[in-house]
């Protein structure tokens, strides 16, 4: 018996078609032009991980729950949906002319498959994790249970039912993520292994489809006309350009819509009278390769961590980067609240010489080693990083008369050897893919396909596990930050610094909506003057 029940109300004034009825609007239909620096990996949702994949994705489908123009949860592909009185029954219901690309029916079967796919061990999904909370998906994921356990039901073509092993207050938050848009079985079937990989092997559900993928150069996007929804879009489409970099004065002189831009930056933007975002969205971490044999060591790693005067970073950090003491970047929120303002912060140990050089000398004798073996730290060739580092690389010869040496590379080529795990140390950028303190902590669970860190902690994967199931706030707050803390502790990450990212428009054009998480950005409302 349902008691709770949510209705996502849609704004009472119905929009224009863009390309029909509002003819004489010259605001709307327009196409927008956005930089990437990138090639999107692969479009296939319940697979992509990486931004500009995910960018795609966010204009090109839709799932049941989405975002408005406010970031807010609003009505996607479901009219409406039931919670039951435990909060552990989902009952979504569908628009019953919600259409695919090719004109056939979104049904709740596509969902079904879906989160099917991003729990099935088979996929690889860089989403498992943050779906454990569906009844029996840690189960399946694991190889303990069978699909057909997974707690997601078909009631009828237009009705699909989620239980939860779990009570989730993100749950919603998650259905919005760009993992959980629906995957037609029968199509992905027919693409027999390359579902993603160009723009004749997807079908589409959102505002946009992709007209044309030419590798290397652009994606454009442009208007679904099977895309069916009492807000329709307004923009006509957008065009992703990939750039090997960024150019501000493509934004100044009007030839793309938006970018994001550095501080440095924002002066210019105001100059030209152009209006921005801005979001704390972005650790930098020091992080250890554990599956290497010297940093499988805790004590090495602490070695290092406590000889770190972290704070002497802070005289070359630019005015859109800030002193870490924490891992969870301010931009993440405790449902109606910043987390940091909840868990709390100064969570990291300060620098210690004496305990540095105590927790060398145990590390190497339980290694049986007389001195640290050379170590090479990658990062991205680009300010600050270098300074910041070289003022590291002198405290850790000062205070353990060890010499790290430090190698810049494109940041392209520090993601590939993270990820491959070709690394010793490394300093790399982490943010939340939602909205959701373990959107990022879900990285450093032994059996996630992005733990490239080779973790593995029984009580940090209690304490997440604990914030996942409390149902009250300021008890998930405290569990959250038990399990950043025993991360912090285990110095398999050391964070440097926060980073803002901004995001300016260009002139006249409003109605883009960005967001801290990966991949966020918006055009379906997007308007500029013809």
């Amino acid at each position: 018996m349902f008691k709770k029940i949510i209705v996502l109300i849609l704004s009472a004034a119905l929009l224009c078609a863009p390309l029909t009825g509002c003819s004489r609007d010259k605001t709307a239909g327009q196409i927008f032009r956005y930089d990437i620096v990138a090639e999107p990996t692969n479009l296939d949702p319940q697979l992509a991980g990486d931004h500009e994949s995910m960018l795609v994705i966010e204009n090109a489908f839709e799932g049941l729950l989405t975002l408005d123009e406010d970031n807010q949860i609003a009505q996607g592909v479901a009219e409406r949906y039931e919670v039951s009185s435990d909060n552990l029954i989902y009952t979504f219901h569908l628009r019953d002319d919600a259409q695919w690309s090719d004109g056939t029916p979104v049904t709740a079967a596509d969902f079904q498959f879906a989160l099917q796919r991003i729990v099935d061990p088979n996929t690889h999904s860089p989403h498992a994790h943050s779906f454990f909370c569906v009844k029996n998906a840690e189960a399946i994921y694991n190889g303990a249970a069978q699909m057909d356990a997974l707690g997601v039901q078909v009631i009828d073509a237009h009705t699909l039912e989620v239980t939860l092993g779990y009570p989730n207050p993100y749950f919603p938050t998650l259905m919005a993520s760009s993992a959980a848009v629906p995957c037609n079985e029968k199509f992905f079937l027919s693409t027999k292994g390359r579902y993603g990989l160009d723009a004749d092997m997807l079908l589409y559900n959102g505002p946009f489809f992709i007209r044309k993928w030419s590798h290397d150069e652009y994606v454009s996007l442009r208007q679904n006309s099977h895309y069916m929804s009492e807000k329709p879009a307004i923009a006509g489409g957008v065009t992703f350009y990939i750039k090997e970099a960024l150019d501000l004065n493509r934004l100044l002189d009007g030839n793309i819509d938006a970018m994001p831009v550095t501080a440095d930056q924002l002066e210019a933007v105001t100059k030209k009278g152009l209006s921005y975002d801005s979001f704390e969205d972005t650790v930098w971490v020091l992080a250890f390769n554990g599956k290497n044999e010297v940093f499988q060591n805790a004590n090495i790693r602490k070695a290092i961590s406590y000889a770190m005067n972290r704070s002497t970073c802070i005289e070359v950090l630019p005015s859109y980067m800030s002193f870490a003491d924490a891992l969870i970047p301010n931009a993440v929120n405790m449902l109606d609240r910043s987390y940091r303002s909840v868990a709390g912060k100064d969570l990291m140990y300060g620098y210690d010489p004496a305990a540095a050089k105590s927790c060398l000398n145990a590390g190497l004798a339980e290694l049986g080693l007389e001195k640290l073996p050379k170590t090479n730290i990658i990062y991205p060739d680009e300010p600050p990083h270098n300074l910041a580092l070289s003022l590291m690389q002198k405290n850790w010869k000062d205070d353990l008369s060890s010499y790290l040496n430090i190698e810049p590379l494109p940041l392209s080529e520090v993601s590939e050897k993270v990820e491959s795990g070709s690394f010793e140390m490394a300093l790399i950028p982490l943010k939340a893919g939602y909205d959701a303190p373990d959107s990022l902590l879900n990285n450093f669970l032994a059996t996630s396909k992005q733990n490239y860190y080779g973790y593995q902690s029984a009580g940090f994967t209690s304490a997440l596990n604990a914030a996942l199931e409390s149902t009250d706030i300021v008890s998930k707050a405290n569990a959250f930050a038990q399990a950043e803390q025993l991360l912090l502790n285990d110095c398999i990450v050391v964070p440097m610094y926060f980073q803002t990212s901004s995001y300016a428009t260009g002139e006249e054009v409003t109605g883009i909506s960005f967001s801290p998480f990966s991949g966020q950005i918006h055009f379906k409302y997007a308007r500029k003057p013809a």
